[in-house]
């Protein structure tokens, strides 16, 4: 088929005839991504998905295939400013054509990476979108779109609502855990990310405008500061002197420096209140007091 021929009786047909009435789309005669030389013609929303269909198959094998298949698969999208009505089948082929045009080697970011400079601006853009009352994120509008197709999973949506882990999950749990906090060529023990976390929690004490430094939050610690039970450990030492310790990893790991043993301090911090458990040399109770 001479797709250039149809495409051009097109063009010529649209600009011989009279002014349209009701709706219509500006169609670029020559894409902008060839060059942008600013002529347009008005056209039919099916008659604008049929002039960039024809422009895909005319370029097709080109430098400009990508874009093209992209601004295809484009005119299946409606929106408040385009009205269109796509059956389900020349969605699916143009969908199709675009990701097997934009995919792997062919997207025109393939192998290419964003330099820090632009990460770092992409992120203090962000920021202060974010940060600005006025901006279409901290709008009224935004809000409630997001709230509506955010899925309510509290109470009696959440899928574990009434139910408990079991003994075995609960085991597989920890020890999943014990093996990725354990593992020194985890992401978790590399310092980049304990000094990322580090440089954040700084940042944001530090920020006068930061949710840490609100009034209201400075109230709300205070009175959860009253409200809590300081939790203390009493330890049974061997030779029968007892030690009562607010942090008992740090006693465990001088008690194991100073006498050569290697008690584990993991198992102290899952025990329940007033439950004496004794590991290797050391039993322990948990305790709490009010202040």
């Amino acid at each position: 088929m001479d797709y250039r021929k149809h495409y051009k009786n097109l063009i010529v047909k649209v600009k011989d005839r009279d002014i349209i009435e009701g709706y219509t789309e500006n169609h670029h005669i020559l894409p902008k991504c060839i060059k942008n030389n600013g002529r347009t013609v008005p056209l039919t929303g099916r008659e604008h998905y049929i002039a960039h269909q024809l422009l895909y198959n005319i370029y097709k094998g080109t430098k400009w295939e990508a874009k093209l298949a992209y601004a295809w698969w484009s005119m299946c999208r409606s929106n408040k400013y385009h009205k269109r009505d796509i059956t389900s089948r020349q969605y699916e082929t143009a969908r199709k054509i675009c990701v097997k045009a934009t995919s792997g080697k062919n997207n025109y970011f393939y192998g290419k990476h964003h330099t820090e400079e632009w990460k770092k601006e992409i992120s203090e853009i962000m920021k202060k979108a974010h940060a600005d009352p006025n901006s279409v994120y901290n709008s009224k509008e935004c809000r409630k779109k997001i709230s509506d197709n955010h899925i309510d999973v509290s109470g009696k949506n959440n899928p574990m609502y009434g139910k408990h882990h079991t003994e075995k999950s609960r085991k597989n749990i920890s020890e999943s855990q014990k093996m990725l906090r354990t593992d020194p060529n985890h992401i978790f023990n590399s310092k980049e990310f304990k000094n990322k976390i580090s440089e954040g929690v700084k940042k944001a004490y530090a920020d006068p405008n930061s949710t840490f430094n609100s009034e209201e939050y400075k109230k709300n610690r205070i009175e959860g500061i009253r409200k809590v039970k300081f939790t203390e450990w009493k330890f049974f030492l061997p030779d029968e002197t007892i030690e009562i310790v607010k942090s008992p990893s740090r006693f465990i790991n001088k008690y194991n420096k100073e006498h050569g043993t290697n008690v584990n301090t993991g198992k102290f911090w899952r025990m329940k209140l007033n439950e004496i458990r004794e590991t290797d040399c050391i039993k322990c109770e948990r305790i709490k007091r009010r202040i």
